[in-house]
């Protein structure tokens, strides 16, 4: 019995290694996201022109994309799926490199912080 625990402790060990060596698959690389930015359709659905900025900044977080001028701003926030929940997204920290069929929240604000516009694809 005590010659059988060396042999059963090495192949463990071995099959161990193995299995773990063939695990490492290569991930592709995921833009980097803002932290705690998870989305889904029914937040957007719920801002209307009109709504305060902020609401829009409890609503969607730290916008992508941020332009000012005289007449107000525009704020812009581009999305990745998340591969863990349906019809989920998470905030990307910077603006994808091609941006055909990504997903995205573009607002409009006057000068006093209300929605004039708003447009996206989600």
């Amino acid at each position: 019995m005590k010659k059988l625990i060396l042999p059963i402790c090495l192949f463990t060990v071995l099959g161990f290694v193995l299995t773990q060596c063939s695990s490492d698959k290569k991930d592709t690389p995921r833009p980097a996201v803002h932290d705690n930015t998870d989305l889904r359709n029914i937040e957007v659905d719920m801002i209307k022109v009109g709504d305060s900025k902020v609401k829009i900044q409890a609503l969607l977080g730290t916008p992508t994309e941020e332009s000012n001028t005289q007449n107000g701003s525009v704020w812009t926030w581009w999305f990745i799926s998340t591969t863990y929940q349906k019809n989920s997204y998470q905030t990307l920290k910077e603006k994808p490199a091609t941006t055909e069929g990504a997903k995205f929240i573009k607002l409009t604000f006057d000068p006093k912080g209300k929605v004039t516009q708003k447009e996206f694809d989600m």
